[in-house]
Parts: C-alpha cells; sequence; structure tokens
C-alpha cells in the first residue's frame, strides 16, 4: 500500500512486522524523499561541505543489481562484509543524497541511530535481519 507521497509503507510495515516507524520517521521520509527540490539541495549541501575531505577512489565501483527475490542483498552483504567495499545504510535513510550531512545532524541528535535498534527480520518476510547498521542498496 503506498501514501499519498507515493514511498509505500516503512520500515517495519510488512505482514506481521513490529514497528518502529515513528510518525516523525514518516514526516522525514515525505520530506526528504518526496520533494526532488529537497533532494537536490541535500545533495548540493552534502556535496560543499564533504567533497573535499572525501577520499579519491582507486578502483571503479561495483553495482549489484538484479530482480527482486534474486538475492541481490545476500550478495551485496557478503561483498560488504569483506571491508573492502562501502554501501549506504539504513541509518542513512532518509536523506541517502547527504548522507554524511544526516549522520552528523543524527549524532548531535536524539542519542543518534548509530548502533540502536534490535536486529530484526526485514518487511519482506524474507528472513534477513537488520538493524540501523545494516548495508542496503
Amino acid at each position: 500500500m503506498r501514501d499519498r507521497a507515493g514511498l509505500g509503507q516503512g520500515p517495519g510495515q510488512g505482514a506481521g512486522a513490529v514497528s518502529d516507524y515513528s510518525a516523525l520517521d514518516r514526516v522525514l521520509h515525505r520530506i526528504a524523499l518526496g520533494s526532488p527540490v529537497i533532494a537536490e539541495m541535500l545533495h548540493d549541501i552534502e556535496r560543499v561541505m564533504f567533497l573535499k575531505s572525501a577520499p579519491e577512489a582507486d578502483r571503479s565501483p561495483v553495482f549489484v543489481t538484479g530482480l527482486a527475490r534474486a538475492g541481490t542483498t545476500i550478495l551485496m552483504r557478503e561483498i560488504h562484509a569483506t571491508g573492502a567495499f562501502a554501501s549506504l545504510s539504513y541509518a542513512d535513510m532518509p536523506f541517502v543524497l547527504a548522507p554524511n550531512l544526516w549522520g552528523r545532524i543524527a549524532r548531535q541528535g536524539a542519542g543518534a541511530r548509530q548502533g540502536a535498534g534490535a536486529r530484526r527480520e526485514r518487511a519482506h518476510g524474507d528472513g534477513i535481519a537488520v538493524d540501523h547498521n545494516s548495508p542496503e542498496a
């Protein structure tokens, strides 16, 4: 089921899932993901504030793609676990175009969600457990 902003159900909203997707989370998702202008502005701020300090990439990116339920999440998590690759995490939501900016704001905010939250099964009901620090594409 999709909401008015077209964002669908939030984390933990699948069949039988216990939700920690608060009203504030829903508002932040609508602001960050429901407006292209806001998303572009946040990305511009991210580039200005953090691009200079970003290390130069010395190799090409790796993209894991496939159809739904094809095992791409498992593959991406295994690659990420090697430590040789980076990925966004659930903690970066909803500001995926400004992860450094959002990380700085979240750390100053309500106790930083980093490390917060018990691992629980994804809303997909596929047996994959996640927490706020789990890598996500």
